[in-house]
């Protein structure tokens, strides 16, 4: 009873600060939008540069990001925020007696049973994995990207400044913070809020596992896949948005299914917030948020409803999303997030297309199981396509989950046939783990039904432990041993721990304790440097003694006369030496 009683204080609680913080988020965006619009683009430029002019590409940024277009289109954009952000304190002001007078009594099981103790082991696991993951792969070139060129930035400019697809603005705004206020290396925390995530990821993997199997041991065995899996496990030690994205994706999956089964609108709201956060982390999440809404929109119509409450909710959530990164939009353009090499699309016919689409989908399967016996074993597809199994169920939830699978993949592929484009399989984090999680549970199912007739419940174990336990545990053995041998190359598809040590080997060329200046791509040998003796900047002043850049980046004109060839790194670093 008394944990109860702190459960609901801390309910009513959480209501009053969230009230708070979403009148001081809309008054922040109204205040931001207003000193937009009402500044010229010189002043917004000289604002921008004084919180910090070396940037990434510094130089550039007036010419390719904020243009006179550009201020012109963010005008527009933040008049918008400010008429929704009117609107939603007009609403909750209305509203405001829901959020300080509601009483609700929230029930506690989780404390009286113990339950918690059932996560003990599964905490042990991941943390076990990220470990190992971390101590034995080295900084990739994407990490030190977005730890030092965009992490390490003034927090408003991180948002603003869209330089890349691979600034996760709301990964690296926390990391950026965590780590300033810890004192140190923004890989590092970057590191650790992943570890965060995957540890949630597993937990939140395991507590549907338990509800659904209603027994601990089998969920233990199920989750174990879930865990070792290559995504899931090696972006768990990356200091990229991924593995929060993820997180954010299980709990978006959990709470729509709650929300269906019970109609309350808390799910809906766990579910939007989540779903915020998501796009936050990785504009990707784009592609389970459709997949979600065409999965509701089928449910409800096969039910002959219309739900406009859960519509509405999608609206609050791309109103989230757009306020979030109206930032980026005022200040970097939306061609920056739209129109980037990465993610527009392609002008090439659909027939000519289509084959790339398929070899891409085939090993995107392959991928989900590690590649498992030998690339495209057909026990892979038969595997991909088992949850088909789900709609042959009475149980009217295993039909949903089995329309939810195929969802998830066939808006996917309407989403790739329609841009003529498919995303980096990183980007498929969500999918690969929902997917492996549906079809080890579809597996369950099956072999329940093959042994529903037997009678002993000693005999039923022995015999689910045969069908079911060992061939997870075996797929788990495969899974180890597979990304163990991979990661170093499939993070990224080149070898991570290679260009650690030869940038280890360039940076060494330099005399300990020379003063170093790097060019704008060489942010690599910036973070080496810094991590070594050196006195290292990013922007040169000329009086450095080597300035570092590649092959492709001439030396700035201002000091090229100050410097001869020196060395070529095994990186294709070009270093330079002062007269």
């Amino acid at each position: 009873m008394q944990f109860n009683l702190y459960y609901t204080r801390f309910y009513s609680l959480s209501r009053k600060l969230s009230f708070g913080a979403l009148v001081l988020f809309f008054l922040v965006v109204i205040t931001f939008s207003v000193f937009y619009i009402s500044g010229s683009k010189e002043y917004l430029t000289q604002w921008f540069y004084g919180m910090n002019t070396c940037f990434y590409r510094n130089g550039e940024w007036t010419q390719k990001f904020f243009t006179n277009h550009v201020k012109a289109a963010g005008n527009y954009f933040a008049m918008v925020a400010s008429a929704i952000c009117l609107s939603g304190l007009v609403s909750i002001f209305l509203k405001r007696r829901k959020y300080f007078f509601t009483t609700t009594t929230i029930q506690n099981t989780c404390f009286k049973k113990r339950v918690w103790l059932w996560y003990v082991p599964v905490v042990a696991l991941a943390f076990g994995n990220w470990y190992w993951g971390q101590a034995n792969i080295k900084p990739s070139a994407d990490e030190i990207f977005s730890a030092v060129n965009c992490a390490e930035l003034s927090p408003f400019q991180v948002l603003a400044y869209y330089m890349l697809p691979n600034n996760h603005i709301c990964f690296n705004f926390i990391n950026g913070y965590l780590a300033r206020g810890l004192n140190t290396d923004t890989l590092q925390t970057g590191r650790t809020l992943s570890l965060m995530a995957y540890i949630g990821v597993i937990c939140i993997a395991f507590h549907w596992l338990c509800r659904l199997l209603n027994h601990r041991l089998w969920s233990y065995a199920a989750v174990a896949p879930l865990a070792f899996q290559f995504s899931v496990w090696a972006f768990g030690f990356q200091a990229r948005g991924y593995e929060c994205q993820l997180f954010c994706g299980w709990l978006a999956f959990l709470s729509i299914f709650n929300y269906i089964k019970t109609g309350e609108r808390f799910a809906l709201k766990v579910n939007t917030f989540f779903s915020i956060l998501g796009f936050a982390f990785v504009p990707t999440f784009l592609y389970y948020f459709i997949a979600q809404c065409v999965f509701v929109l089928l449910v409800k119509v096969s039910k002959r409803q219309m739900d406009l409450q859960f519509w509405k909710y999608q609206f609050f959530c791309l109103a989230g999303v757009y306020l979030l990164y109206l930032p980026a939009l005022c200040f970097s353009g939306l061609a920056a997030l739209t129109g980037n090499d990465y993610v527009k699309t392609s002008l090439e016919p659909l027939t000519a297309f289509l084959p790339h689409f398929l070899e891409v989908l085939k090993y995107f399967i392959n991928f989900i199981f590690g590649f498992m016996i030998r690339e495209n074993h057909p026990l892979m597809f038969i595997l991909f396509i088992i949850p088909a199994a789900l709609f042959f169920f009475k149980d009217n939830s295993r039909k949903q989950l089995g329309l939810f699978y195929f969802t998830l993949w066939i808006t996917w592929t309407v989403i790739c046939l329609y841009m003529e484009r498919c995303p980096f399989s990183r980007n498929m984090i969500i999918h690969y783990s929902l997917s492996l999680a549906i079809i080890i549970y579809t597996i369950y199912l099956l072999a329940e039904c093959l042994l529903m007739k037997v009678k002993s419940v000693l005999t039923k174990n022995i015999l689910k432990s045969l069908l079911f336990a060992m061939p997870v545990i075996i797929f788990c053995s495969h899974l180890l041993v597979w990304g163990s041998f991979n990661s170093r190359y499939l993070l990224y598809f080149m070898n991570v721990n290679d260009m650690y040590n030869d940038y280890t080997r360039d940076v060494a060329m330099i005399p300990a304790g020379s003063s170093v200046a790097c060019s704008p791509e060489r942010y690599c040998f910036y973070y080496f440097c810094r991590k070594g003796q050196y006195h290292v900047s990013r922007c040169a002043v000329g009086n450095e003694d080597f300035y570092v850049t590649s092959s492709d980046e001439p030396l700035p004109t201002e000091i090229a006369g100050k410097y001869i060839h020196f060395k070529t790194g095994n990186e294709g670093d070009e270093i330079y030496k002062r007269k």
